[in-house]
């Protein structure tokens, strides 16, 4: 059996074999994964804001309606404030 200079195997280390362009390019990708989610979670709150406030308007008419045809012919129109 022939002896191998040590040098001259192949060793990777015990931990990892990558590169500092490795690690770069997967800080890049864990950065755009957390910058989308963020902006997903973002959008979801700015609909679900905006469902919730489109709510109170519709509650908002339907109580109007209700007092105007409860009290209709109590309200009148002025056209200068007293």
């Amino acid at each position: 059996m022939p002896v191998v200079p040590l040098n001259n195997i192949y060793t990777h280390s015990e931990y990892s074999d990558l590169t500092e362009k490795d690690r770069s390019t997967y800080l890049a990708i864990c950065l755009e994964l957390f910058g989308s989610t963020m902006l997903f979670i973002l959008t979801g709150i700015l609909i679900f804001k905006r469902l919730i406030s489109d709510t109170e308007v519709v509650l908002y008419r339907k109580d109007i309606k209700e007092i105007l045809s409860k009290y209709k012919e109590y309200v009148v129109k002025l056209k200068n404030m007293p």
